[in-house]
């Protein structure tokens, strides 16, 4: 797994770039244009809130992960998370 954000930043734009037809594989309400789609994870990530990461193989995207974490007062921490994949 390799991230892809940090505590709102982009970290590897031209990974950003390989992961987004394999997100939009599951996701296909997704953005049909890569620079949309940097745009739409940016504000998703934004402040930290979120993160995401991929997984590569032989120096392809072959999955997507967009994680957070946030608490409540009734269940504490929680976690939510969104995976796309294509093998």
């Amino acid at each position: 797994m390799v991230p892809l954000t940090s505590l709102g930043s982009i970290l590897d734009l031209a990974l950003l770039h390989k992961a987004w037809p394999v997100h939009r594989q599951l996701r296909p309400h997704l953005p049909a244009d890569v620079d949309s789609y940097v745009e739409r994870i940016k504000k998703i990530t934004a402040n930290g809130v979120a993160d995401m990461v991929v997984a590569v193989v032989d120096d392809k995207v072959v999955g997507v992960a967009v994680y957070r974490s946030y608490e409540n007062t009734f269940d504490g921490t929680r976690y939510g998370f969104s995976c796309t994949s294509i093998r």
